[in-house]
C-alpha cells in the first residue's frame, strides 16, 4: 500500500493507545521517496517521523515500520538512556510488542533483499528451556503455538527433566530450530542460551494459557 499522512496519523493514535499508554504527544508525520529507509525518527528541535513511499510496501510492513519509529520516539520522549540506537531498551520494547500483539518489528527499517528477508525473518518464538537432572545441561524446544500445552505436559512429567522455563523471543537465532509438534529437546550451551535469551520475555505457562510474567 501507499499510505497517506492521515492513515499514518490514525494508526499512530491507535498504537499510542494500545501499546504506549497514550504517553506519546502528537508528532509531525511526513512521507518521503528516499530508498535508504522504510522509516526514520528525527529528534531535536524539529521532531518528526518519516515513512518511505518509494515503492508499494505491504500494509503490515508499513504499520510495523511506524511502530518501530514510535519506539524510538517513546525512548527519546521519556528521556531513557539506551545502550545504542537499537540497544537493550529498544529491543526489549520491540520484543514485548511483537510477542503481545503478533507484530514483526525488526531492528532495521531499511529495505532488504528477498534473500535476507527469508534468512532474517522476525518471528515470535515460544521457547521451552529444559534443565536435565543428570548433569544440569540445558536444552530448548521451540514450540509450535498449537502444541505448547501438550509439550508442557510431556516435559513436566519427563523423568530426566529437572525443571522447565518459558520465554518469548524474536531473536533470529531461533529460526534454525523447527517449530516442534512434539517434545523434542535440542541441547544448547549455556553461553548461547544466555546470549540469545537476554532480550527475551519470561512467560508463565499453565495447563490452559501462556502469558508474560
Amino acid at each position: 500500500m501507499i499510505p497517506t499522512v492521515q492513515y499514518l496519523k490514525e494508526k499512530f493514535a491507535e498504537y499510542n493507545a494500545q501499546m504506549f499508554g497514550n504517553e506519546l504527544p502528537p508528532i509531525n508525520i511526513v512521507l518521503t521517496r528516499a530508498k535508504s529507509f522504510g522509516g526514520k525518527y528525527i529528534f531535536g528541535a524539529y521532531q518528526l517521523i518519516e515513512i518511505s513511499i518509494y515503492r508499494d510496501f505491504p500494509e503490515r510492513e508499513v504499520q510495523d515500520t511506524l511502530i518501530h519509529e514510535m519506539i524510538h520516539y517513546y525512548i527519546h520522549h521519556k528521556g531513557l538512556q539506551d545502550t545504542s540506537p537499537h540497544g537493550r531498551i529498544f529491543k526489549k520494547m520491540m520484543n514485548d510488542i511483537n510477542i503481545r500483539y503478533g507484530r514483526h518489528i525488526t531492528v532495521s527499517t531499511k529495505v532488504k533483499s528477498d534473500e535476507n528477508i527469508v534468512n532474517q525473518r522476525i518471528t515470535a518464538h515460544y521457547i521451552c528451556v529444559s534443565t536435565f537432572k543428570s548433569d544440569g545441561h540445558r536444552g530448548i524446544t521451540v514450540c509450535a503455538k498449537t502444541r505448547i500445552f501438550e509439550i508442557r505436559r510431556t516435559l513436566t512429567h519427563a523423568s530426566v527433566i529437572k525443571s522447565i522455563e518459558w520465554y518469548g523471543s524474536t531473536d533470529t537465532f531461533f529460526n534454525k530450530y523447527p517449530n516442534s509438534q512434539t517434545a523434542k529437546v535440542y541441547q544448547i550451551t549455556e553461553a548461547e542460551l544466555q546470549e540469545h535469551l537476554k532480550d527475551a520475555i519470561p512467560l508463565v505457562c499453565t495447563d490452559s494459557e501462556i502469558r508474560p510474567k
